[in-house]
């Protein structure tokens, strides 16, 4: 059966290249993200701790060093 499909992406229980669709509070977001143009000022915005905090709660949920070793990035994207 694996062997059939080897790229999964003809079985018809496959669905990794399906991208979901916005949703509404999802365009409010970006229409805030948008008018705020929050990439023209610099300084400590709260926006920065606040995805420096998840990503230290994710660390520790996932078991991974909670120090400088390792990091990451919170993106709006559905793939890197």
């Amino acid at each position: 059966m694996i062997n059939s499909y080897p790229l999964g992406n003809i079985h018809p229980c496959f669905w990794g290249w399906v991208i979901g669709t916005g949703s509404p509070i999802g365009v409010l977001a970006e229409l805030i993200t948008a008018t705020m143009n929050n990439q023209s000022w610099g300084g400590n915005q709260a926006s920065i701790y606040l995805e420096r905090q998840v990503l230290r709660w994710l660390k520790v949920i996932m078991g991974f060093p909670n120090d400088d070793t390792c990091s990451g990035a919170l993106v709006s994207g559905t793939s890197v």
